[in-house]
């Protein structure tokens, strides 16, 4: 696999994980404990995707002050959400 295609794959997988979030959102049942398996979910994920040390520890940072804050989990998953998307070409 070249290493166009790698980082293709790679930002897919992210997609996934993106829109994963976003259905979530329209879960009318959606709470804090669904939002922490998906930020468990997307933590995995780009600890799968990315050999970038420093784009997993800046994640992983991120998200204690998500966990830490007092946002509902909507506006929770939207900033992880946005945080994804912003990371996604450095994947």
């Amino acid at each position: 696999m070249s290493r166009k295609e790698r980082r293709l794959s790679m930002n897919n997988e992210m997609i996934t994980v993106i829109q994963d979030g976003i259905n979530l959102m329209k879960n009318p049942y959606f709470d804090d404990n669904m939002f922490l398996a998906w930020l468990d979910y997307s933590r995995k994920m780009l600890n799968l995707v990315s050999k970038n040390a420093m784009i997993k520890y800046q994640y992983t940072t991120f998200l204690m002050s998500i966990i830490n804050s007092q946002d509902t989990a909507n506006v929770k998953l939207q900033k992880c959400i946005d945080y994804l998307i912003n990371i996604a070409p450095l994947i």
